[in-house]
């Protein structure tokens, strides 16, 4: 048995184990936590989060949303473009021009916190358009000259009918300037105030021309209405028109770029060219490019002793591709020279490939009869058909395509055509003329409805190489090749 002092003694053990528990587990209980550690100056550090609501776009207003950050106090906010401060101690921000192509973030502080919290970074701010200011579109214009910046959109609204001089669309040392044009309200006419190009699109800078407007010539103007050069670009979309003026509706080509031309929809039309080197409706040249996704070339006309293309003419290495959208009722007034091509011709070393469309009622005429080669086309450098019909087409040799370079036809049809020998096609001297076996159809006497006519050889083909003369009378079908010469 334990004597009474050693039983004192495992008493007083105890207790000072049960004090020195108690110690430890009150002590615990007033240790910070980590986040709640105080520094020098009695501060805690900040903890949470911080994001961004809203589109950065120009101006959108941003807003910082601080629901997540932890605390209380007083916020104050820096807003940065990038690694640039920007704004004003605010929990918004109006998107600015400036900031087109940075990110923006908003970096947040709290009173009796330290540190700070740094929102994600939103997506780059795209490129917004600018609505142009002016009373009218002479103003609208000069606006530009004075204030446009590189990679930027402008809108001009034309509420009017209006009257310009001649305007060239170069902006010295600037690029990426997009330009729309469109009519308010509806169709809006612009005209000249003079003889001249109502636009010359230049260096760095896109036209578009949209709904309800309408570019005009004067009667008597003897200049290219629309004419692009260098890298500019020519866009034309539904409900725009280039119209009536007394030369080609639209130029591209410059020997010292790449301008290039994109028709998603729209009319040129009823445009006269004079004089050589055809192409009533466009002429596309010198590296100049032009793509047809839609929209109407029709009514156009090119009057010479020597000329080409009455709707389109090709010259000096550009190209010509035509998915859909329709080439029609283009005349060429022939001289006593070689003509060719009332919808499109393909001058040497030019390149056109046909995946869609029409071509069609397209015409070569002196007075009441009928001269030159290829009512629809004529080629002289490069054709490739793989879809698309030429119909209704009249010329006195080939009424449909009148070939002395390279055509190939992958698919498509070629009927109804008129001419005095190869109603569907006319082939002199040829580079090459193939047909695959398995699509396209050039109908001949034997096509019904479809049949192309002649007064004298080759309803479907007549094909002159060299000394001799064959004429194609019946249909070459879907599953017939060729391989000329």
């Amino acid at each position: 048995m334990r004597s009474i002092k050693q039983k004192s003694l495992i008493r007083i053990a105890g207790f000072i184990f049960v004090f020195i528990v108690i110690g430890v587990f009150i002590s615990g209980c007033f240790e910070p936590s980590i986040g709640d550690k105080r520094n020098g100056d009695n501060e805690r550090e900040l903890t949470g989060t911080v994001s961004i609501e809203g589109t950065a776009e120009v101006g959108q207003t941003l807003t910082a949303n601080i629901s997540a950050l932890d605390g209380e106090g007083a916020i104050t906010y820096q807003w940065k473009r990038g690694t640039i401060s920007v704004g004003t101690n605010s929990s918004t921000y109006v998107v600015q021009a400036a900031d087109i192509g940075f990110v923006i973030t908003v970096t947040v502080t709290r009173a009796g916190y330290t540190g700070s919290k740094t929102s994600a970074p939103t997506l780059l701010v795209p490129v917004a358009a600018i609505i142009v200011p002016g009373a009218n579109l002479a103003i609208k214009l000069q606006w530009l000259k004075e204030n446009s910046a590189s990679n930027r959109q402008y809108i001009i609204e034309v509420n009017q009918n209006e009257a310009i001089a001649p305007y060239d669309m170069f902006y010295e040392d600037k690029t990426g300037i997009e330009i729309t044009i469109k009519g308010i309200g509806t169709e809006r006419e612009i005209s000249l105030t003079q003889n001249g190009t109502v636009f010359k699109v230049g260096q760095g800078v896109t036209l578009i021309l949209e709904n309800m407007i309408t570019l005009s010539g004067k009667g008597t103007n003897d200049q290219i209405l629309v004419e692009v050069v260098s890298d500019g670009k020519l866009i034309m979309k539904d409900g725009s028109k280039i119209t009536k003026n007394m030369n080609r509706g639209v130029q591209v080509a410059d020997y010292y770029g790449s301008p290039s031309f994109v028709m998603d929809g729209g009319e040129i039309s009823e445009n006269v060219r004079s004089g050589s080197n055809g192409g009533g409706g466009v002429l596309v040249g010198s590296k100049g490019s032009f793509i047809m996704n839609g929209g109407l070339i029709t009514k156009n006309k090119a009057n010479a002793t020597v000329t080409s293309g009455g709707g389109v003419a090709l010259m000096f290495d550009a190209t010509f591709i035509m998915n859909d959208g329709e080439i029609s009722e283009n005349i060429i007034n022939a001289g006593t020279m070689s003509s060719g091509g009332g919808g499109v011709s393909v001058d040497f070393d030019n390149v056109f490939t046909m995946n869609g469309g029409s071509i069609k009622n397209n015409k070569i005429v002196e007075g009441s009869w009928k001269q030159g080669e290829g009512g629809g086309v004529n080629v002289i450098g490069t054709f490739t058909m793989n879809d698309g019909e030429i119909t209704g087409n009249d010329a006195r040799l080939g009424g449909g395509v009148g070939v002395r370079g390279t055509f190939n036809m992958n698919g498509g049809i070629i009927a109804k055509n008129v001419a005095n020998d190869g109603g569907g096609i006319y082939a002199y001297n040829v580079k090459k003329i193939t047909k695959s076996n398995t699509g396209g159809i050039i109908y001949g006497s034997d096509g019904g409805d479809n049949a192309n006519t002649v007064a004298n050889l080759g309803a479907a083909m007549f094909t002159s190489l060299w000394a001799t003369n064959t004429p194609h009378n019946n249909t070459i079908g879907v599953n017939e090749a060729l391989n000329l010469p």
